[in-house]
């Protein structure tokens, strides 16, 4: 329980700094399929973006035909995750990079 309560705790900091540094937060359970997302997983607090239509740039590939697009924004991906692990680690997060789309914050 005290656990659940601390993981709790990271996801409101976190949202909190990130909100407070710019970034325009969007809770992955609250249905909004675009932007960055911030979620609970076990033992830590993980951050993503996913493109949205808006941001499709002229030539680049369409949707996989269920709805989710298939470009990949590599240049965007690597600034926002480097944007991303700047601001959380100068805020005293214990931040790593688990994947090429996303952050991870650890509970300590």
């Amino acid at each position: 329980m005290a656990a659940d309560a601390a993981l709790q705790s990271l996801f409101e900091d976190v949202c909190r700094t990130l909100t407070a540094a710019g970034f325009d937060v969007a809770i992955a359970d609250t249905g909004e399929r675009t932007g960055l997302r911030i979620r609970c997983e076990a033992g830590a607090v993980v951050v993503s973006w996913k493109a949205g239509e808006e941001s499709q740039a002229p030539g680049t590939r369409g949707h996989d035909g269920q709805g989710e697009l298939f470009a990949e924004y590599r240049g965007i991906r690597k600034a926002l995750r480097e944007a991303l692990l700047a601001v959380l680690v100068q805020a005293g997060y214990a931040a790593f990079s688990d994947r090429d789309t996303e952050v991870r914050v650890a509970l300590r």
